[in-house]
């Protein structure tokens, strides 16, 4: 054989072995396992006013070569709540060598209360009248904030909301952790010139809870007629006649709607002013 050849497998020969020999010590010094993440047994319990630092209570992280990697864990994603108002959380650790693990566990908000339903004005209109009954109606969850804007409501009559009449509407609103949170109200159309003067109240949808006492009168704030205003904060005056219809039982849970109306006769003229309350008693 001719020495070239002879030179050709001798180098043949030496690139194998360097290769194998470099496989060799890649798999003996190259890291390949991921952290291990440890958690505290038990589900956390938070805030809804903490920041994302405390969803790191408990936890700790070690790697085979790093050491201690806790200084690494990040929150990575933040689930919807279960039935019983826990939400899912996902850890993610990482090492030197890039190594990533993952890891869940509950985590329940002490403080956490679902959506709750606003209104800035009653649902009241006059028939025929342009209106939409969800710019009435407001939204707030404890972790999200101002929802409004996830607010729909669906009317559940056939007939359409124009002529006079109560109508029944479903409002539904869904905070970003997946709590829906539905209320089905009475929207009221009004014959034009029944009112003529403005009845105002201090709040149009309350929040009770059971047993606690209600009083209708304690909601009014003002009557506006003509020029002027009377003030309904201090109770209602002599001259005004003011009549109230829809109990609240709150010994009961439910929604419940109170009605006025608010008449005062000034001369020949007659000003008459209504207006709506929604009160939810809650368990």
């Amino acid at each position: 054989m001719k020495k070239s050849n002879w030179l050709a497998l001798i180098l043949i020969g030496l690139s194998v072995a360097a290769l194998v020999g470099y496989q060799f010590w890649d798999r003996n010094n190259t890291d390949n396992i991921a952290p291990e993440i440890i958690l505290e047994e038990g589900t956390l319990e938070v805030s809804v006013h903490d920041d994302t630092t405390a969803l790191l209570q408990g936890i700790t992280a070690k790697d085979n070569r790093d050491g201690d990697v806790t200084d690494s864990v990040i929150v990575e994603h933040v689930g919807l709540l279960n039935s019983e108002g826990d939400a899912a959380v996902r850890y993610v650790a990482i090492d030197r060598s890039g190594n990533v693990s993952k890891i869940s566990r509950n985590v329940r908000y002490t403080d956490y209360e679902s959506p709750r339903f606003r209104l800035t004005a009653p649902l009241q209109f006059v028939e025929g009248s342009g209106f939409e009954v969800v710019d009435l109606m407001g939204a707030w969850d404890t972790l999200d904030g101002d929802i409004s804007h996830r607010i729909r409501a669906t009317a559940l009559s056939e007939k359409a909301l124009s002529d006079a009449g109560i109508y029944d509407v479903r409002f539904q609103v869904t905070s970003s952790m997946g709590d829906t949170q539905e209320l089905t109200l009475q929207v009221e159309l009004y014959p034009a010139g029944i009112y003529n003067a403005d009845l105002s109240l201090e709040e149009y949808l309350v929040y009770l809870p059971v047993g606690v006492r209600f009083d209708a009168k304690s909601y009014l704030e003002s009557f506006r007629y003509s020029t002027n205003r009377a003030d309904l904060t201090r109770g209602v005056p002599e001259a005004f006649s003011l009549d109230v219809t829809g109990g609240v039982n709150t010994g009961t849970p439910g929604v419940y709607e109170v009605k006025y109306v608010m008449d005062y006769v000034q001369g020949s003229q007659t000003y008459t002013g209504g207006t709506r309350l929604v009160v939810i008693v809650e368990e």
